[in-house]
C-alpha cells in the first residue's frame, strides 16, 4: 500500500479529521500534506512505509492486546462500564479484580465475561478476541481509581487502568437549581483603579470590589486568567497567553498585605521615600497599566519581604514558615518546576536575553534533567523566592474568595480558564510528553480573518493525555476551580475537537483533531462538583451542535452574548427564547463595549488599524452594524424597554439607551448574567482588540473610574435596581442593601 495512503488511515486512528465546513457551510477537504504533518507533530513517523504500516498496527489492534483500556471514565449511572476484551475461549472462566480507590478502600470481586454485555469481537492474527462491557458495583464512589485484574494463581496482577468515576451533572448551587436568575459584574483585574494599589489592579482591590459589589445584590465578579505570566519579563502582559494556568500572576500580590510587610521595616522605609511615591502616583494616575514600572516597584519590595520572611520565619521555624513548607509540599513536583522555570527563565532573560525555554541552551530543555537540577541547587534561594511569591498570591486570591462568599455572595468569584499557553512558558516546558511542540491551536477562516487564526498555543495531544490517564488535565481543572464559584472555560469547543496548525504552514491549511469528549466533560463535571463551581462554556462562534448537546447533558451553562444572538432573518433573539442554562451578557473582553458597539468607533478603530482584510468586508461590516442596530432598537421597543419612533435612524448612544439594553438583557431566561463595568461608565475603548499585537494597546486600558468611586456614583443605584428587580424574586430585599454603600 502507499504510504500517503497508509499515513491517511494513520490520520484517521489519530482522530484527524480528512475534512471541515467554513462559516458558509461549504465543505472542504483536509490535504494529505497537512494529515500527515499533523501525524509527525504527535510523534509518528509518516515517510517510512514499513514502520508507517507497524504503528498503524498498533494503534488498530491497541485496545484488543490489552485486556482493560489505559483509562476508564464511566458515569455515576453507569450507562457503560469499562471494555474487558479476552480471547473467546477465555470469555467463559471468571476473572479476580479489585478496585483501589483514590481513599485507600479496596473493593474484591470476580466476573466471568460472557455474563458481561457483549460489544464487539475482531480476530487478531487468526485467533477471535471478544470485548464485554464490564460494569463496576454500584457502591464505588465518584473519584479517581485503580481497576485491577488478578491471576488466581497467584494473585499477581495482569492488567490494570485508571478508572474515573464521574457524575451526571457539574455542580449548580442551591439558588441555581431552585430556578433563581442571579448576577454579577464582569472586570478585567487590572484595569480597577484604587488610591491604594501600586498601578494595576491586585487581590486587594478584588476583595473590595466583591464586597461592594455584593452589596449591591450582584452575586460574583467575573476575571480574565489570572495565570501565571513571566516575572522577569512583565511587558508579557496578555492573560490569554501565559506561561502556566496552573500558577498565579504574582503581579497582582498585593504587596502592604503581605503579612511580612508589617514586619519588614526597611520596606516600610522604601515605600515612604519621596522618590517611590512619586513613582507611584505616576503608575496610578497612568490610563494605562505600566507592567514595566509596576514589577520594578512590586519586585523590589517584594525581596525584601522574603529576605524578612527567611530571617524571622524560615531560620527560627515558625508557625508562619511551616503553613509556607506545607503549600511547598501540597504543590509537589508541578510547584517545584513552576519555581525553577521562573529562576531559569529569569537567569535567561538577564544573562543572555533568551525569552523562552525553546532557545536556551539543550541541556536546560528537559526539566528532569540533570542541568536544570544542577541549576536548582545552586540557586536554591532564588528557586524558594518564586515558590514565596506563588504563596502569597494563593493565599491573597484564597482571602478575596471567602471574602466575597462571606459578604453573601452565592457564587463568589468567577473565574476564566485560558485555552492554552504560551509555547515559550513553564506549562509547556513541563508538560513536554502531552503537549505538541510542531504544531499551534487557531480557528479555520471566518469573515473578519479570512486566512484563519493561529493563537500560538501548543496543543494537547489526545493520546498522551489518555495514556497517563488525564492526571495533567484533571490537575487543570482542580487548580482553576479551588478558589472559584464559578470558572469559564475559554473555546470550550476544545474539549471536543481542536484546530491543529502544523508548524510553518499558514493557519487556513489545519484540520480539526478530535478529543475523547465524554472523558473530558465527565472530569470537568467531577472537579466541579468537588470543588462547589459553576461551570460555563464559552461556545461563541461556528460550534457544532454535538458540542452543545454535550454542554447540556453534563450540565455545563451556555455563553450567550447579545450581539450574536440573532435568528435567521436577523432580528434579536427574545429574551424569553435565551437557554435556561445558559449566561448572558452584552459584550465581552473581545468585543467593543456597548458604547463603541452603537457609535461603530470599533469598526472605525479597526479600519484605522487595518484590519479589514478587504474594503469589501470593511463595507459589509458598516452595513451590518447598522443593521444590527436597528434590529436592537425594534427588539427594545417590542419589549416595552424603549418608545417607539417615526424616526428612520436609530437614536445616538445616550446613558439611558444603555440602560434600557441592560435591562432588556437582564429580562432573558438565562440563569446568569454579567454586566461589564466599562457599560456602566460608558467607556469606548476595547480592552482587546483581536488580530493586534502591538498595534493596540491590549490588555492595558484601565477602568475610567477607581471602584471606590463607581460605587458610591449614585447612577449605580438605578442599574443595581434594574437588574436586582428583573433577576431576582427578592429584589426588593437586595435593593435596600445599596443605600448603605452610597452612605459609605
Amino acid at each position: 500500500m502507499e504510504t500517503s495512503s497508509l499515513s491517511d488511515r494513520l490520520a484517521a486512528c489519530l482522530d484527524i479529521e480528512d475534512h471541515w465546513y467554513d462559516f458558509k457551510g461549504e465543505r472542504h477537504m483536509t490535504s494529505s500534506e497537512t494529515r500527515a504533518a499533523l501525524v509527525r507533530s504527535m510523534g509518528f513517523v509518516t515517510d517510512d512505509p514499513g514502520l508507517v504500516e507497524k504503528q498503524l498496527n498498533e494503534l488498530e489492534l491497541s485496545a484488543w492486546y490489552r485486556v482493560l483500556p489505559v483509562v476508564s471514565v464511566i458515569r455515576e449511572r453507569r450507562e457503560r462500564g469499562i471494555p474487558l476484551a479476552v480471547r473467546a475461549e477465555h470469555a467463559g472462566y471468571p476473572i479476580d479484580w479489585r478496585i483501589r480507590t483514590e481513599d485507600g478502600m479496596l473493593l474484591t470481586g470476580s466476573v466471568r465475561p460472557e455474563d458481561c454485555e457483549w460489544l464487539e469481537e475482531k480476530i487478531v492474527e487468526g485467533v477471535l478476541h471478544k470485548r464485554f462491557d464490564f460494569r463496576p458495583p454500584a457502591t464505588l464512589p465518584l473519584g479517581y481509581h485503580r481497576l485491577e485484574l488478578v491471576s488466581r494463581s497467584d494473585n499477581a496482577v495482569f492488567a490494570w487502568c485508571h478508572l474515573i468515576v464521574v457524575p451526571e451533572r457539574c455542580y449548580q448551587p442551591e439558588a441555581l437549581a431552585e430556578g433563581q436568575r442571579l448576577w454579577g459584574i464582569a472586570v478585567q483585574l487590572y484595569t480597577l483603579r484604587s488610591d491604594r494599589n501600586w498601578g494595576i489592579g491586585d487581590f486587594a482591590d478584588l476583595r473590595e470590589l466583591a464586597l461592594q459589589a455584593a452589596e449591591l445584590g450582584a452575586d460574583y465578579v467575573a476575571l480574565n486568567p489570572l495565570h501565571a505570566l513571566f516575572p522577569a519579563n512583565p511587558a508579557h502582559s496578555s492573560p490569554y497567553s501565559p506561561s502556566s494556568r496552573a500558577f498565579l500572576n504574582t503581579l497582582y500580590i498585593d504587596v502592604p498585605g503581605v503579612a511580612d510587610f508589617a514586619e519588614c521595616a526597611q520596606a516600610r522605609a522604601l515605600t515612604e521615600q519621596a522618590r517611590f511615591r512619586r513613582r507611584l502616583d505616576e503608575l496610578r494616575n497612568d490610563p494605562y497599566v505600566g507592567y514595566v514600572g509596576v514589577a520594578e516597584l512590586k519586585q523590589s519590595v517584594l525581596e525584601m519581604l522574603y529576605k524578612s520572611f527567611c530571617e524571622r520565619h524560615l531560620a527560627t521555624a515558625s508557625a508562619r514558615a511551616a503553613a509556607f513548607h506545607d503549600y511547598c509540599e501540597n504543590g509537589g513536583d508541578a510547584l517545584r518546576r513552576q519555581a525553577v522555570f521562573d529562576a531559569l527563565y529569569e537567569t535567561m532573560w538577564r544573562d543572555h536575553g533568551q525569552a523562552g525555554w525553546r532557545h536556551w541552551p539543550a541541556h536546560y530543555h528537559s526539566p528532569e534533567g540533570e542541568a536544570v537540577a544542577a541549576f536548582a541547587a545552586e540557586n536554591d534561594d532564588r528557586v524558594r523566592y518564586f515558590l514565596y511569591l506563588q504563596w502569597v498570591a494563593a493565599i491573597q486570591l484564597d482571602e478575596a474568595a471567602r471574602a466575597a462568599r462571606r459578604a453573601g455572595m452565592r457564587i463568589g468569584l468567577y473565574l476564566d480558564l485560558a485555552v492554552g499557553v504560551d509555547p515559550s512558558g513553564a506549562e509547556a516546558w513541563s508538560n513536554q510528553d502531552v503537549l505538541s511542540d510542531s504544531a499551534s491551536v487557531g480557528a479555520p477562516p471566518d469573515p473578519l480573518a479570512l486566512t484563519g487564526q493561529d493563537w500560538g498555543v501548543p496543543p494537547l495531544k489526545p493520546r498522551e493525555l489518555k495514556e497517563q490517564g488525564y492526571k495533567a488535565f484533571a490537575s487543570l481543572m482542580r487548580g482553576n476551580m479551588k478558589d472559584a464559584g464559578a470558572l469559564r472555560i475559554d473555546h470550550v469547543m476544545a474539549l471536543c475537537r481542536l484546530w491543529w496548525i502544523p508548524r510553518g504552514m499558514p493557519s487556513s491549511a489545519g484540520a480539526y483533531v478530535h478529543y475523547p469528549v465524554d472523558d473530558l466533560f465527565g472530569i470537568v463535571a467531577l472537579e466541579s462538583q468537588r470543588n462547589r463551581c459553576v461551570v460555563i462554556g464559552e461556545d461563541l462562534g461556528t460550534v457544532p451542535d454535538a458540542v452543545r448537546w454535550k454542554m447540556s447533558d453534563y450540565g455545563l451553562f451556555a455563553y450567550k452574548v447579545l450581539y450574536f444572538e440573532k435568528d435567521s432573518t436577523g432580528a434579536c433573539v427574545s429574551p424569553g427564547a435565551y437557554p435556561r442554562e445558559a449566561l448572558v451578557a452584552v459584550s465581552t473582553h473581545d468585543l467593543p463595549p456597548f458604547r463603541s458597539f452603537w457609535t461603530g468607533s470599533d469598526l472605525s478603530l479597526r479600519e484605522r488599524l487595518g484590519l479589514f482584510p478587504s474594503d469589501e468586508v470593511r463595507d459589509a461590516s458598516y452595513s451590518e452594524r447598522m443593521a444590527d442596530r436597528r434590529a436592537l432598537l425594534a427588539a427594545l421597543v417590542e419589549a416595552g424597554e424603549w418608545p417607539p419612533s417615526t424616526e428612520r435612524e436609530p437614536p445616538p448612544y445616550s446613558a439611558r439607551l444603555a440602560e434600557a439594553v441592560e435591562r432588556y438583557v437582564a429580562g432573558s431566561r438565562a440563569a446568569l448574567m454579567s454586566v461589564q463595568l466599562e457599560d456602566w461608565l460608558g467607556m469606548e475603548d476595547p480592552v482587546n482588540v483581536p488580530g493586534t499585537s502591538d498595534e493596540h494597546r491590549n490588555w492595558q486600558r484601565k477602568l475610567e473610574s477607581g471602584h471606590v468611586d463607581l460605587f458610591s456614583d449614585p447612577r449605580v443605584w438605578d442599574h443595581a435596581v434594574n437588574l436586582n428587580s428583573r433577576r431576582s424574586s427578592q429584589g426588593a430585599l437586595q435593593v435596600s442593601t445599596i443605600g448603605n454603600v452610597l452612605e459609605k
